[in-house]
């Protein structure tokens, strides 16, 4: 399954439509492996202990790119979807993130964040992952409310994959027995 992002949804509307989760799923339940390819559940506190909470022995596989590629794909991805919903140049993003970074001295997270906040307010950068977000992708009978729907544009702290697996890790623990990290 490619990315429901179901569970970096609100626990409410997960415990209430935990059965139209798996019902995406229903043609493979033949099998003894179900996949469901969410990107945001590295990044998603909310994901992670809802992921806890509703899947005995989780197994996760996290899949690491060169963080400089990674951004950049993540950029193109968002640029190529009509409409763009990324208006912003990556050379452009790259210099504002990079002068502000060096001139604050915050982390990169932050300042990604700030920048991104401004980008939405002048429209360069318009919502993907909104409300309607799983009604359109999987004719979903309910409103989606997302932890983040802005991580899809964080290119740079998205690429930050050791803060992502730390906070995995910390949540199920390295060999707890409860999940396992290949």
């Amino acid at each position: 399954m490619k990315e429901p992002q179901f569970f970096a949804l609100e626990e409410e509307t997960i415990k209430k439509y935990i059965s139209w989760y798996f019902d995406l799923f229903k043609d493979d339940t033949k099998k003894s492996v179900l996949i469901d390819a969410s990107t945001f559940y590295l990044s998603s506190e909310r994901a992670c202990l809802n992921i806890r909470k509703y899947i005995k022995n989780p197994r996760f596989v996290v899949i690491i790119r060169d963080p400089v590629k990674r951004a950049f794909s993540g950029h193109l991805h968002m640029k190529k979807k009509i409409p763009a919903y990324d208006k912003r140049t990556f050379e452009d993003i790259v210099k504002t993130v990079r002068k502000r970074f060096e001139d604050n001295a915050e982390n990169l997270p932050e300042v990604e964040n700030a920048f991104l906040k401004e980008s939405l307010k002048d429209g360069s950068v318009q919502p993907y992952l909104d409300r309607h977000y799983l009604k359109n992708q999987y004719d979903a009978p309910f409103d989606s409310s997302f932890e983040d729907p802005r991580w899809l544009f964080k290119y740079f702290a998205e690429s930050q994959y050791h803060r992502n697996i730390e906070r995995l890790i910390s949540i199920f623990g390295e060999h707890s027995g409860k999940s396992d990290f290949i």
